[in-house]
């Protein structure tokens, strides 16, 4: 998207469609110049993202006008230094939309495509009032149809690895955890389930160009220090994710902890925050999987491995 008015995010934003990252393939990214340091910052795309493809692909018009002579009316707000979406293929500009005026009456906006002004929806074109972060993927671990298979927890030089087997029971998808570091013993569901809750319910709480952030310079110094603790998350569709945690901060009165993101070894995000209490909480339940006893069972229901023998799950290599 190019250069807007006022009220529009100051700097290109580029979507893209990248492959050889996941291997679902198609890996959303969102990318932009950060305004301090002049950085080029690229993020995973989140559901804001994927809404603008979307809506943008089948855009839907509410009127449509062609352009009458060589002038536009000044009204419409539509000139060179309008903000505009060009829309690429293979590197080649399919259409250009010149961004003109909202009308706050009935919550549209006229655009410019070719030579028709068009009347469409305000709330597509909106997207790009909100903020850069609006764009970006906050949820750590997005899953969709896949499961967490696998982790591998490294700290202090320790490592404690877990593999888990999803099942369903009566269509209700359950997890089947076992901690494959030390003794193989198989989890208790209930310290499985919080292991699984804990790991995919992380979230990114700040990023560094967000107004309160404290910016990409100060960011970028907190994670030039080794990391304090790394988890390594297999999901079902082969993708390995990679989060790294930096040693404790605060900012604007709030403890963060600065950390990365590193998708199949392939693409590393820049630094982020996550919540203290929330890294606080994958702690306590990391001390609980390493202090953890054999699940009570009934005698020979489970196999040697520790896996119940009806279950035959996906993604066990034995």
């Amino acid at each position: 998207m190019g250069r807007g008015s006022f009220y529009f995010y100051k700097s290109s934003i580029f979507l893209k469609k990248r492959k050889g990252i996941s291997e679902s393939g198609n890996f959303l990214t969102i990318e932009s110049k950060d305004l301090e340091t002049g950085d080029t910052i690229v993020f995973e795309g989140g559901y804001n993202s994927e809404n603008i493809f979307r809506e943008l692909s089948v855009l839907k018009v509410k009127g449509v006008e062609p352009i009458q002579g060589e002038k536009i009316s000044t009204s419409l707000q539509l000139n060179e230094n309008s903000p505009k979406i060009y829309l690429k293929s293979s590197g080649k500009i399919l259409k250009t939309i010149w961004i003109g005026k909202k009308k706050t009456g009935d919550s549209t906006r006229i655009v410019k495509e070719g030579n028709e002004i068009l009347i469409i929806q305000a709330n597509t074109i909106d997207r790009f009032t909100r903020g850069i972060g609006e764009f970006r993927q906050k949820q750590l671990i997005n899953l969709k149809d896949e499961s967490v298979v696998e982790t591998i927890w490294e700290e202090e030089g320790k490592t404690i690895r877990l593999d888990n087997h999803p099942f369903k029971e009566k269509t209700i998808k359950k997890n089947f955890w076992r901690r494959l570091s030390g003794k193989l013993i198989t989890l208790e569901q209930t310290l499985g389930d919080s292991w699984n809750n804990q790991v995919v319910g992380q979230l990114v709480e700040l990023y560094p160009d967000d107004p309160n952030g404290a910016g990409y310079a100060i960011a970028k110094r907190l994670t030039a220090v080794p990391a304090d603790a790394s988890l390594k998350i297999r999901i079902s569709n082969g993708d390995w994710i990679t989060l790294r945690y930096y040693p404790k901060t605060n900012i604007n009165s709030i403890d963060y902890r600065p950390a990365i993101r590193i998708v199949n070894g392939k693409f590393s995000e820049p630094p982020f925050y996550i919540r203290e209490d929330s890294f606080l909480r994958l702690k306590e339940v990391v001390g609980n999987l390493e202090k953890a006893e054999q699940k009570k069972e009934p005698v020979n229901q489970n196999d040697q491995n520790g896996l119940p023998k009806n279950l035959t799950p996906k993604n066990d290599r034995r």
